[in-house]
């Protein structure tokens, strides 16, 4: 059996131009938004 490894980019969001603040930085309960898909990636099997 081979084993395949899974690799992952965090692609962060731009300028949040339309929005008039950091959208990464909004907090949504514990963390902020941008840390959620960072924090499944790390706790991940990811490369």
């Amino acid at each position: 059996m081979s084993r395949k490894n899974i690799f992952g980019i965090y692609l962060a969001a731009g300028q949040s131009s339309r929005m008039g603040s950091d959208k990464l930085r909004l907090p949504v309960g514990p963390m902020n938004l941008g840390n959620y898909a960072l924090a499944a990636a790390l706790n991940s099997r990811l490369g």
